[in-house]
Order: C-alpha cells, then sequence, then structure tokens
C-alpha cells in the first residue's frame, strides 16, 4: 500500500464527526464510563477500566501497523523501538488516569451547577 492510499485511509479511518464511525473513541468513554463506574468494588471498577483501555491501545496499535503495513516502522527506531512501545502504554495509561478524574469531576459540575442553570434558562427547571 503506497503513502497515498495509507494516508487517506487513515484520514477517512480518524477524521473526527464521521457518521459511520469505524473506531471507538473519546465520544463512547463516558457512556462506558457510567456503567463501570456502578460496579460496587473500586478494584474492580478500575481493572475493568484499563483492562478496556488497554486492549483498545493494543487493537489500536496492531491496526496501525499491520493493517497499514508499517511493520518496519520499529527496526528503523532501533533498540529503542521495543521499549518505546511499552512505554506508549505505561503513558498512556497515566493520561488515561487523568482524563478518567477529569470527566468525573466535570459530570460532578455538570449535575451540580450547569444542568440547573441551563435548564432554568430554558424553562424547565
Amino acid at each position: 500500500m503506497d503513502g497515498v492510499r495509507c494516508g487517506g485511509l487513515f484520514v477517512a479511518l480518524y477524521l473526527p464527526g464521521q457518521r459511520v464511525k469505524l473506531r471507538h473513541d473519546e465520544e463512547d468513554y463516558p457512556i462506558l464510563k457510567g456503567k463501570l463506574e456502578k460496579i460496587k468494588k473500586r478494584s474492580l471498577e478500575y481493572l475493568s477500566k484499563f483492562s478496556i483501555f488497554n486492549l483498545a491501545m493494543i487493537l489500536n496499535y496492531l491496526v496501525i501497523i499491520y493493517l497499514f503495513g508499517i511493520q518496519d516502522i520499529l527496526e528503523d527506531v532501533g533498540p529503542l523501538g521495543k521499549f518505546s512501545v511499552v512505554l506508549l502504554l505505561l503513558m498512556g495509561n497515566v493520561v488515561f488516569f487523568v482524563y478518567d478524574i477529569a470527566l468525573s469531576r466535570i459530570i460532578t459540575a455538570y449535575r451540580m451547577v450547569l444542568r440547573k442553570k441551563i435548564f432554568r434558562r430554558i424553562g424547565q427547571g
């Protein structure tokens, strides 16, 4: 697959606002988060969240490497390439943890403050 077709496919898959979604993204997580937070044990809740996140990251990585045919990318980086994938996944987990906390706070702020103000202005509150 040449670079133009690969780039076109990449844009088609990851262009925001597509009607037909070919991937799960940040729009899907808040819905899933609500369901996962109904789990009583906090440790099992976080284990589920991080398992889903890591599975999604690994599947995205495999799609990018094998579907787009760029298996040589890690070889070009040299010995660092093997560790960069693990390091990227670890850093992704840290960012996901911060995102999860921030999303919880945004949802709480919406429920406590913004929702009342919004519905009061449109005459339903």
